[in-house]
């Protein structure tokens, strides 16, 4: 109980912070050019919805059992990896 305790904790802390840079992106950003907090905000929407998809794959019915248990393990940082290189 403890375990799963701390890590809503975590997750809630990890959410709050990234809510936080999202919004002083907005609040710091020049208002003749908001360009870089919509960029930000489309990056941060577009990884949770990718994210979302990749693993809701296990339930769909494309590859068999194994491998929609793989690209539902491994999705998710894929994810990641791939979004972080893209806004590089």
């Amino acid at each position: 109980f403890t375990d799963e305790v701390f890590n809503g904790l975590l997750s809630l802390n990890f959410i709050y912070e990234a809510l936080s840079s999202l919004r002083r992106n907005f609040v710091l950003a020049d208002p003749m050019n908001l360009t870089m907090p919509f960029v930000a905000l489309g990056m941060a929407l577009s990884t949770f919805w990718t994210t979302m998809q990749v693993t809701a794959f296990q339930s769909s019915k494309f590859f068999n059992q194994k491998a929609r248990t793989i690209i539902k393990d491994f999705g998710p940082v894929t994810v990641f990896v791939a979004m972080s290189i893209l806004n590089l």
